[in-house]
């Protein structure tokens, strides 16, 4: 019996464990995306991003054994985000301030905005590509899943 309490205790604790941002997290860089909605009623902004990204493929074998196959290949990938905008900064790349009753007209449907995911406007390197005028939510930071580490630095290549 106590080593069934001890058992369910020990499964237990994981349960209370506070959970953590992941240390040394480097600076994120900003998402470019595509307006697909915007309701200045409500302040709701709709957000979508379209890449190619290098995914995994898994192919399960069952026959003399069980074998698990996996395979990179590039794909397409598409996200969405939906914004509240009083929960976010709207700014021009220049650091100008957009006003409220100008957002309909700066975030109609198919314009591309930049949008930062730490609360957090760009860094100056990323700043330095953009136009002045080019429209940057610096949206809420979101919570990140300690679970996920960050993947390794790839290798460095070699000096000529």
């Amino acid at each position: 019996m106590r080593r069934l309490i001890g058992l369910l205790i020990l499964l237990a604790l994981p349960i209370g464990v506070v959970a953590e941002e992941p240390k040394g997290l480097p600076d994120l860089s900003p998402d470019l995306m595509v307006v697909t909605g915007f309701d200045a009623a409500t302040g709701q902004l709709r957000l979508k991003i379209t890449q190619l990204r290098e995914q995994d493929i898994q192919k399960l074998s069952v026959g003399m054994g069980v074998t698990l196959e996996t395979e990179k290949v590039v794909g397409p990938f598409q996200a969405e985000r939906f914004l509240k905008l009083e929960e976010c900064k709207v700014v021009e790349a220049s650091g100008k301030v957009i006003a409220a009753e100008d957002y309909a007209r700066r975030l109609k449907e198919g314009a591309v905005v930049v949008l930062t995911n730490d609360g957090k406007p760009p860094a100056k390197a990323f700043l330095q590509l953009l136009v002045p005028e080019t429209v940057i939510v610096v949206g809420p930071k979101l919570k990140i899943d300690p679970r996920i580490p960050l993947p390794p630095d790839p290798p460095r290549l070699p000096k000529p």
